[in-house]
């Protein structure tokens, strides 16, 4: 009987030690979070483009920088104009437990009529913008054949006026 409750005691004693890693992990990654946080400042996208330079938008109060760092060096690249529509740091994603639990139930099958529309919209893509962004394009385009037009016209007559 001295072997059952040697292996309880041992398996009693691997649970302690499971348990005490795991809530000093969480009490070290709450405290590294608070360290890392600024009122006035924060990393509003980032790009990796190898294994040891990356590229940081950075936005301090409503102005945005953009910087390149490496291990040995950080340097500002510029000062990017982003309007407050194209704000990548108002962009969130959405929850990995709203994700998790959308893959758990499995794909639902694409909605009809308004609703079909109204998921599209919630994913960033409408009808209505790209028939909107398409109308601007084609009136751009009129509008600029109609210049190019008028412009040769003018050349026409100042050569035959030479």
């Amino acid at each position: 009987m001295g072997g059952y409750k040697d292996i309880i005691f041992q398996l009693l004693i691997f649970a302690a030690v499971l348990a005490a890693a795991y809530f000093t992990a969480r009490y070290i990654s709450k405290r590294g979070l608070k360290s890392a946080k600024s009122r006035h400042m924060h990393v509003a996208d980032r790009l990796m483009l190898a294994r040891d330079k990356t590229v940081y938008l950075v936005k301090v109060g409503k102005k945005y920088y953009l910087l390149g760092a490496t291990n040995q060096q950080i340097s500002i690249l510029g000062k990017p104009e982003i309007d407050e529509e194209d704000d990548p740091g108002e962009k969130k994603q959405p929850a990995f437990s709203s994700f998790m639990a959308g893959a758990v139930r499995g794909k639902e099958p694409p909605a009809d009529g308004d609703e079909a529309e109204e998921a599209r919209e919630k994913k960033g893509f409408s009808i209505k913008k790209a028939r909107g962004a398409w109308k601007r394009l084609m009136q751009r385009k009129r509008e600029n054949e109609e210049l190019l037009r008028r412009y040769r016209q003018e050349h026409r007559r100042k050569e035959e006026d030479e």
